[in-house]
Parts: C-alpha cells; structure tokens; sequence
C-alpha cells in the first residue's frame, strides 16, 4: 500500500525586530489578554447617559463636529437652553410685584426732606381752613338774625320797641323789607307756593280793649268774635283777620293768606 502523504505546515518567518521590540513593550494589566492568572478580574458597570433634549431656538449644523468643538457646542447648547428658559408664572408674578413697588421707590427717592418751612405752611393753611370754617359760620348766625336785626332798625327808626311774631304758619315766610314810619311798622309774610300773604302792622296807641272795639270795629260795622288769651282780649273779624292791643301798641293781622282762628290766636300769643 502506498504510504500517506504528509502535509508540512509552513510557517511565516517571524521578524525578529518586531519580536523584541513586542518584547519590552509595557503591558497594561487592565487588558484581559494581558493580565496575570492570580488578579481578580473586574467587571465594569455602565450607567445610561441621560439624553438631554436640544433647544428649540439652536441652529442646526451640517457639519459633523469635530472632538474638540464638541465640547464648545454642548456648552453653547446649554447656555443658549438657560438663557430660553421659559418663564413661570411664579417670575411674572415677582415681575409684577416689583413693577408695582417702583413707583413708591421713586416717590421716596424723589421726596423731600420736611423743612420748617413746610411745616410754618401746613400750619398756615390749617389756621386758614379754620378762620373760613369760622367766618361761614358766623355768616350763618348773621343770615339767621337778618330779620331780627331788620326789626331792630325799623324799631329804633319807628320810635318804639316792636317785635316779631315767633310764630309763622307752616308754608309762610318773611318777605322783602320791613315797612315803617313814625309810630308804625309792617311786616308781610307771603305763601312759599303761591300768592297769599298777611300782614302783621303794629302802631303806637292809648287805646284799650273795650275802646278798640267801640272805635274800630263798632264804628265800621265789622261783626267781630272776643276771645280772651293770656290776659289780653284778641278780636277775630272779617275774613280770617284778627287785632288787639297790648302795652301802649295796636296789633292788626290782616291779608288773603285764609289763616284759620288757632293760626291767628297763635300768631297773637307769639308777639
């Protein structure tokens, strides 16, 4: 039988430069292949990296970064990201308190110190408020007393003390001036909603009250009515008038005005 053929490997030839330069290479023992039986093998973990989102407003690139520049983009990108940030309503909110205070910072930046001269103002013009508060006032008391002030000078003009009735009749006032002469003095009173009107005329006279009513009402035939109030005897005649006398002076109420009995004796009891 013919013998096997045999096939002999043929190796590479190996360069021996290479060889002992591979020789005295530094070895890492980190490397698997390079490490010592007896180390203890260990087990690296990784961990995900957190991908962060890209800005929204960021330009984007065509190029491919390099490793260096990589670096710059990432910290361009993150400031670029703090500086878009969107706002909370929690900023817009401190935003809006600030906004809201600047103008008293202003006023307080702007204000001006109290001097002594603005105080000797403000208290000039206090006493001023007052004097004017006090001079309405009296310019009141003084409308008020108007037509016993009137009366007072129509008396002394007249020549004897007359007085006006305390008493007027619900919708009547004093109208215009007071009336005098020699020994007389008439006061009109007119109807604050249409034309009636009295008259209250004192004049000076000796006559009593049995010859006022001899002299003046038997005389012209005027039928009168006596009534006798406080003293003094208060004749009701004619159409709602009324006289009588009183201390030296005849009292005559007479007018349109359609004054009742009580309105006319409440008139003669208020003189």
């Amino acid at each position: 039988d013919p013998e096997p053929t045999q096939t002999a490997k043929i190796m590479p030839k190996l360069d021996q430069t290479r060889l002992t330069r591979a020789k005295h290479i530094k070895k890492s023992t980190a490397i698997s292949r390079f490490g010592h039986p007896g180390q203890q093998r260990v087990s690296a973990k990784v961990a995900p990296l957190a991908v962060r989102e890209a800005p929204k407003h960021t330009a984007t690139h065509h190029t491919e970064p390099t490793p260096k520049s990589m670096s710059h983009h990432q910290a361009t990108a993150h400031t670029t990201t703090r500086a878009h940030k969107p706002k909370t309503s929690e900023d817009h909110f401190v935003r809006a308190m600030n906004n809201a205070h600047a103008h008293e910072a202003a006023t307080n930046h702007h204000k001006r110190p109290h001097t002594p001269g603005h105080k000797t103002r403000r208290r000039l013009a206090g006493i001023g408020t007052v004097a004017f508060a006090s001079l309405l006032l009296i310019a009141f008391i003084a409308y008020q007393n108007i037509p016993n002030l009137s009366m007072r000078v129509a008396s002394s003009r007249a020549g004897f003390d007359a007085q006006l009735p305390g008493y007027r009749p619900a919708g009547f006032a004093m109208s215009g001036p007071i009336e005098y002469g020699s020994g007389y003095i008439t006061v009109t009173f007119r109807s604050n909603s249409d034309e009636r009107n009295y008259h209250v005329t004192q004049k000076v006279s000796n006559w009593t009250s049995e010859s006022l009513a001899a002299s003046f009402l038997a005389s012209n035939d005027k039928p009168y009515q006596a009534i006798q109030e406080k003293g003094k005897t208060i004749y009701l005649y004619g159409d709602n008038n009324a006289t009588w006398v009183s201390g030296g002076v005849w009292y005559q109420i007479e007018g349109d005005a359609g004054l009742s009995s009580e309105q006319l004796i409440g008139i003669a009891n208020s003189i």
